[in-house]
């Protein structure tokens, strides 16, 4: 397997190719928290923070949390950079579940560089330089209480540790620690939804109609990580991301093949921007996707991504396939799955990459 021997060489590598940053956030801060997770993100340009469903809220928007409507376990995997190297590997685990107004969520993050080997050639010292992060929090919904209007508020936040593990090649002693740091993200997710009446249909209801709007801060108070030298900390850097997502469904018969699912057809359009919040950070990406599911059981996804500072200005796209099985039962209204498989772009002359995402979920 194909080694990279300078840890300074890896963080530099998964910076300029896959998310490049300005200045202002050093390179010396967390890589894996400015790695979207999520292939179905990832497949609608990561225009995700008015959508945040599944496992992965944690990430998206904790204000989603509360507006959840049952337990989602969400798993991604992708390997970044693979025309520079095979051992940089980025993968996440998250849980969210949201029941009457309340939600909560967890997610670990581990992004992996790879084993190093020592400056002097000792055969006997090799690290893996790694990060991880661990994110808890939850949420309530603020309107779940006024019924009759088809409004939702979502606000929530998470407490997220952050481990990072880059062991200098030239230190002279093989015992090195890693670096920890502590902050805060908060989120707001508001909904609206309409029934579209149509006294023609079986059920006399044509479909729905929903405007989402999402707003996530991360980092709140822009904690400072440092390695060998406390006096040269840098910050994690502090992120804005709002987004606007239209979602249009027509509703299907009532138990349509023993498939659970609150629509026959369904068109989801998302726009988000995310911009950095630091003095002379004049730094914005903008993100557009849109997906067409049937039932649930399958969805075409596709996006754009506009990075001008981190040379990135192309489409993804990507697909879903799963099941959600009615149960009819007073404890568990369905339980189901979905694989979810994207391919995005990286800078200017670098291979597009693959992401996996698997997802389990069950609606109580």
């Amino acid at each position: 397997m194909r080694r990279i021997q300078l840890h300074t060489c890896l963080l530099l590598v998964a910076m300029a190719a896959w998310v490049p940053r300005p200045a202002a956030a050093s390179l010396a801060t967390a890589v894996n928290q400015q790695i979207p997770p999520g292939a179905r993100a990832a497949a609608m340009g990561n225009a995700y923070t008015a959508i945040a469903e599944g496992g992965h809220a944690s990430w998206w928007n904790p204000g989603a949390f509360a507006l959840l409507d049952g337990v989602f376990v969400d798993g991604t995997r992708s390997q970044l950079v693979p025309d520079l190297a095979d051992d940089i590997w980025f993968r996440v685990g998250g849980l969210a579940a949201g029941y009457r107004g309340l939600g909560l969520g967890f997610q670990y993050t581990h992004l992996s560089y790879g084993e190093a080997s020592h400056a002097s050639g000792q055969p006997d010292w090799r690290r893996e330089s790694y990060e991880h992060t661990l994110a808890v929090g939850g949420g309530i919904d603020l309107l779940r209480w006024s019924e009759g209007h088809g409004l939702r508020l979502g606000l929530g936040g998470n407490m997220k540790a952050y481990t990072i593990y880059l062991p200098p090649y030239w230190h002279a002693s093989p015992e090195t620690h890693p670096e920890e740091v502590a902050d805060i993200d908060l989120g707001a997710l508001g909904s609206w939804r309409s029934l579209l009446a149509d006294a023609a249909t079986p059920t006399g209801g044509l479909g729905y109609l929903e405007l989402r709007v999402g707003v996530a801060l991360k980092n709140l108070f822009n904690a400072r990580i440092s390695y060998e030298d406390a006096e040269q900390s840098d910050p994690l850097g502090r992120w804005l991301r709002s987004g606007f997502a239209v979602e249009l469904g027509l509703v299907p018969p009532p138990d349509l093949f023993l498939i659970a699912s609150d629509h026959l057809v369904r068109l989801i359009l998302a726009a988000e921007r995310e911009q950095m919040l630091e003095p002379d950070a004049d730094y914005v990406v903008g993100g557009y996707g849109a997906e067409l599911s049937l039932l649930n059981v399958i969805a075409l996804r596709g996006g754009w991504i506009e990075d001008p500072d981190g040379d990135i200005t192309e489409k993804t796209w990507g697909f879903g396939l799963g099941v959600e099985l009615d149960l009819d039962s007073s404890a568990m209204q369905s339980i189901g799955g979905s694989f979810d498989y994207a391919s995005v772009p990286q800078a200017t002359g670098l291979d597009r990459v693959e992401r996996w995402s698997l997802c389990l979920k069950a609606r109580l």
